[in-house]
């Protein structure tokens, strides 16, 4: 006889169902301690469960004709299974950071899902949300979060558990369900942050405060408490709120927060921490000393406040007092036998000793690292330990010996490369850097070269992924182009260091494609077929010269395109990339008080560049400069040559984000429909009285215009969507309206910020979509701060209104560089207008405008704020016109 389960309907869909589950459920355990293996087995199980249904539906059918019943719970299980492994692959892929595989199996879950009462469709668009929040696109980000939130909102009554969960455990699911709308809202603030929006932020994140004090979520209160506390002092323009008495803000924080016995210590370390943003280190370290003075030198909880500490000494030029401040947090953590906490103490330190530059330092930091024992370790990490060595052997000038550790790391499989996020991008400018340090530039070079031939060559092979789902547009620009710019920006300085300015170039310029393709393809070009011969005539013909920059981690390389046509030729400055920073990150803030670094900064910078554009400019009408990264935001027009006189005096400059923009192309620009000057809000004194209106700053230059006779029309007070709709109408813009700059953001579009009727805020990102369609601008001048800025984040040498409004198909672009005095910014933009850029040339204008106000007797720092960014040469030559 045969076994009754091999021929048994009933046991026969049983055992298939046991089996199938118990297979889910081994694979699921995988999750906390293995995710790698966990995703590979559940979408395994994933491509068999169609066989498995179709093989068990016979069955489900037999026994249902058996029994009288009906076959359909079956279906229902299998297709519960559909979802349930999407969520699980969905969560693996998380863990292990492959967000578009998760992104895919999430949006699977919600297709199958659909119309369907599953709490954890919340969660999954709360993930879709961070995901894209993560990947610079806060409006995507929006869209989810409100989804989720009406998702969450179903399930915060303890009716809607009933037959859910176990009886008597509805109220608490209920509560957890608030919970979760609270977290939603709470993500909705972050979104608020990412597009700039403070208003909506305070909002989003008090109401979600309010929800979770409901909840009796207490933790939840103090993390977003105090993130919003460091925001609000972040943001305190006049420094007011850093300095307002502890008992005052105690009385305004929730009681969960209120009550916290380590309130005060909490509220000093983050002061310090705004404080050491705006570049204010000795004041970070006196109130991080004064919190440590508050609590018991053992106290554990003291261990981030050191670090802290460590910090502010390192940025004042004080390694020894940061490395023994350093040394104080390892050694509270190591008595909590904390092992993550070692770990990172221990990283914290060998990032001080870096920074010191001491070979003593240095030397103990290797030998601390090498002391570390493989044992226990996961793979990853000794990767990551094996490239923090490569690191210290570089800053101890023992590049041979970085060699032989890059080789060891390139021994290791891909997949545990990757684990440590070390692309083989980054592999490649490890040992290029290495090569170079030990004088072997040329091979350097051809590393890199390799290695960006080898990406693209991926690139093209999986092109067709990278289309957006929503408009059927490439949006590529993410970590792999970014490793694949950095690559061909080593290259060409390794050339520039070798002297071979034409290989320079090239290799410039394909650093660019990647970035500004939908640009250049916007304004007829193709990164491809550049040609660097046909780029010199155009110049040539305008006697325009061309100064391109590219950053070195020590060194900067100049490669210069006289004017005359002659020879390019190379120099090599002595200055880092970590020196730019250092100087343009205080130029970030200031509203206050109108960037007074701004002008500190101006001799250093001329200092460092004064002698090399004395050179550049020679027989020059225009000096096109090509920045690499930050150094688009430093203000050219106001550095000062040889002979004391600042660049504008010389001749008129402008941004080119790539060469190719100065090729000639038959393209004749808009005439005849006029210029659109666009205004709104104003600004204020600290008593609230009106200093400037925008809308009669913006009817002013209106009026200005008309007498040039040039059509021009207003729009006051104005909307957003209104500006939106009607702007494309015209062949040049205005924008007298507040600006704004949010640090630390991921999308350098998101990040900038304009204010309009209302205070609604319209982002780069905003815009840039908006006009995907394209725009036939002659000029946009956007006078507002920071207009012409960008966020650090994720900068690639682009970012902001400059890069969205070229990218729409504006041929020129001027803005502000920094917070502007908006009276000193309204002279200069009447005084550009008057002298008729649509004739003379926009960057011949504005020189012309800025030598007026620098005859006047005004500081660089008044006039010299203002860049202008081309993406067309104007047509010349033409010289700017003198001072009146």
């Amino acid at each position: 006889m045969s076994d009754p389960v091999e021929t048994d309907p009933g046991a026969l869909l049983v055992h298939a169902l046991r089996s199938f589950g118990s297979r889910m459920n081994e694979a699921t355990g995988l999750l906390p301690t293995a995710p790698t293996e966990a995703a590979e087995a559940l979408e395994a199980l994933l491509a068999e469960l169609p066989a498995a249904q179709a093989a068990s539906l016979p069955w489900a059918e037999q026994l249902a004709q058996r029994e009288g019943g009906t076959a359909q719970w079956v279906v229902d299980q299998w297709h519960q299974w559909v979802g349930d492994l999407h969520l699980t692959c969905a969560l693996a892929r998380y863990r292990i950071g492959d967000s578009a595989a998760c992104a895919v199996h999430l949006r699977a879950f919600l297709q199958v899902t659909q119309g369907q009462q599953r709490p954890q469709r919340a969660m999954a668009l709360d993930l879709l949300a961070r995901q894209a929040l993560d990947a610079g696109r806060p409006d995507l980000a929006r869209e989810q979060v409100e989804a989720a939130a009406a998702e969450a909102r179903r399930w915060t009554e303890p009716a809607a558990w009933a037959g859910l969960v176990p009886e008597g455990g509805e109220a608490q699911a209920a509560l957890q369900a608030q919970r979760q709308c609270a977290a939603t809202l709470a993500l909705r603030a972050d979104v608020d942050l990412a597009e700039g929006d403070r208003e909506a932020y305070l909002v989003h994140s008090a109401e979600a405060l309010a929800q979770w004090s409901a909840c009796g979520a207490d933790a939840d209160v103090r993390v977003l408490w105090w993130a919003r506390m460091q925001y609000e002092l972040l943001w305190d323009a006049s420094g007011r709120h850093l300095d307002q008495a502890d008992e005052a803000v105690r009385a305004a924080a929730p009681a969960g927060v209120r009550d916290q016995p380590d309130f005060q210590r909490r509220l000093l370390q983050v002061r310090a921490a705004v404080w050491a943003a705006r570049g204010r280190h000795g004041t970070a370290r006196g109130l991080l000393q004064k919190a440590l003075a508050l609590m018991d030198p053992s106290d554990f909880g003291g261990w981030s406040l050191q670090l802290d500490l460590a910090d502010a000494w390192s940025a004042e030029g004080r390694h020894d007092e940061a490395l023994a401040a350093a040394r104080r947090a390892a050694d509270l953590v190591a008595r909590a036998e904390s092992p993550g906490l070692v770990r990172r103490c221990a990283d914290h330190l060998r990032g001080l000793q870096l920074a010191s530059g001491d070979p003593a330092a240095l030397q103990e930091a290797l030998d601390t690292l090498d002391a570390e024992h493989d044992d226990g370790q996961a793979p990853s990490d000794t990767v990551s330990r094996l490239q923090t060595r490569v690191t210290l052997l570089l800053a101890l000038q023992r590049p041979r010996e970085a060699l032989v550790t890059v080789a060891q790391i390139e021994a290791t499989p891909a997949a545990v490369r990757e684990q440590s996020s070390i692309t083989d991008a980054a592999l490649a400018m490890m040992k290029a850097a290495s090569l170079r340090e030990d004088g072997r530039v040329a091979d350097a070079a051809a590393v890199l070269e390799q290695a960006f031939e080898a990406g693209r060559a991926r690139e093209v092979a999986k092109a067709a992924e990278a289309a957006d789902a929503r408009n059927g547009t490439a949006r590529r620009w993410r970590d792999g182009d970014q490793q694949r710019q950095a690559l061909a920006l080593g290259a060409a300085l390794q050339h520039a260091d070798l002297g071979d300015a034409e290989a320079a170039l090239v290799w410039s310029e394909r650093a660019r494609g990647a970035l500004w393709q939908a640009a250049l393809a916007r304004h007829g070009h193709d990164p491809a077929a550049f040609d660097l011969a046909l780029a010199r005539q155009a110049f040539t013909a305008r006697r325009a010269a061309v100064l391109v920059l590219l950053q070195g981690r020590r060194r900067t390389a100049a490669v210069v395109m006289p004017a005359d046509g002659g020879d390019a030729w190379c120099r090599m400055l002595p200055v880092g990339e970590a020196q730019w920073r250092e100087r343009l990150a205080d130029m970030e803030r200031g509203e206050a008080n109108w960037n007074p670094r701004f002008a500190d900064n101006l001799p250093i910078f001329s200092s460092w560049l004064g002698p090399l554009l004395g050179d550049a400019v020679a027989g020059a009408d225009l000096l096109c400069i090509v920045p690499e990264g930050a150094l688009a935001l430093l203000p050219w027009s106001g550095l000062s040559l040889p002979d004391g006189r600042p660049l504008a005096l010389h001749v008129a400059s402008a941004l080119l984000p790539a060469l190719q923009f100065g090729v000639d192309l038959d393209r004749a620009p808009p005439r005849g429909r006029g210029l659109l000057s666009v205004g709104a809000g104003a600004s204020r004194d600290n008593a609230g009285r009106v200093l400037h209106d925008f809308d009669a700053m913006a009817d002013e230059l209106a009026r200005v215009v008309g007498a040039t006779g040039a059509g021009a029309k207003t729009l006051l007070d104005a909307p957003v969507d209104r500006f939106l709709r009607e702007a494309p109408a015209y062949a040049a813009l205005h924008l007298s309206l507040h600006g704004n700059v949010q640090p630390g953001q991921l999308d350098p579009l998101a990040a900038s910020t304009l204010e309009f009727q209302g205070q609604q805020r319209l982002s780069a990102r905003r815009l840039a979509e908006s006009w995907a369609g394209g725009v036939d601008f002659d000029h946009v001048f956007v006078n507002a701060c920071v207009s012409a800025g960008y966020a650090f984040a994720r900068d690639a040498g682009a970012g902001g209104f400059w890069q969205a409004l070229l990218g729409a198909g504006a041929r020129a672009v001027t803005g502000t560089l920094a917070y502007v005095d908006p009276g000193h910014a309204q002279a200069l933009a009447l005084g550009f207008h008057r002298r008729e850029p649509g004739r003379v040339g926009v960057p011949q204008a504005l020189c012309a405008a800025q030598r007026a106000m620098a005859a006047a007797g005004l500081p660089p720092a008044a006039w010299a704020t203002h860049t202008t960014v081309l993406a067309v040469l104007p047509d010349g030559p033409s010289r700017p016109s003198p001072a009146p």
